[in-house]
């Protein structure tokens, strides 16, 4: 009996690290971040740190920030570590509750939902947002850097309003100030960015790339 209920328990376990790597494939980390970790991240002052004990604690309680749909919005200076923080997020997601989790850029998804306007698409708009709708979690990067036009801020909202509507959390990463998201993604996405246990996170420190670099 005993080697049986090992024997359940190794393939469990098997099965477990199967889906883990799985989930980890299709999140697409990219390579310069697959390493990052909350335990790797080196915070330069009291706000960093405070910035990474909010993310530690929105990983800790999933549970309730997925049954509420709450997301985060991380945005402020470059390189402070905003996707470091990100990422750490989605792989502790991933390797503690098996959550699905995407990460894209919002020049990447935009160019696909307009992608499908061609004749020859193979994917229609609405497969297209639902594709960006399915995962537990999506991390958008680089919000800041489109043209801000009417086109892609509907685009956006379309997307972020119907994870919104079915209680799926997003996080959004940006090096705008917090007072230039509004005008760069809609007031209407930032207000619902902060519903159901969400907020706003903001970097304002120096960056941490070239303080590394100086002392090369």
């Amino acid at each position: 009996m005993a080697d049986m209920q090992n024997q359940v328990q190794a393939e469990q376990a098997r099965k477990k690290q199967a889906l883990i790597q799985t989930l980890l494939k299709n999140a697409h980390i990219p390579p310069r971040f697959e390493q990052a970790c909350f335990e790797s991240y080196q915070p330069v002052n009291a706000q960093a740190r405070q910035c990474l004990a909010v993310c530690q604690r929105y990983a800790e309680h999933w549970p309730t920030r997925r049954a509420q749909g709450g997301g985060l919005v991380l945005c402020g200076r470059p390189g402070t570590g905003k996707n470091h923080l990100a990422v750490s997020m989605a792989k502790s997601l991933i390797q503690t509750h098996q959550a699905s989790v995407l990460l894209t850029g919002a020049l990447q998804m935009i160019r696909a939902v307009k992608n499908t306007w061609s004749k020859t698409a193979e994917k229609t708009e609405t497969q297209v947002i639902q594709d960006y709708a399915r995962p537990d979690l999506l991390v958008i990067d680089e919000l800041g850097v489109q043209f801000g036009s009417d086109t892609e801020k509907i685009i956006l909202f379309e997307i972020l309003n119907t994870r919104y509507e079915q209680l799926k959390p997003s996080v959004l990463i940006s090096n705008l100030a917090p007072a230039e998201m509004a005008d760069c993604i809609g007031e209407r996405v930032m207000d619902r960015m902060q519903e159901g246990g969400g907020g706003t996170l903001a970097f304002t420190w120096g960056s941490y790339r070239q303080q590394k670099s100086q002392c090369v």
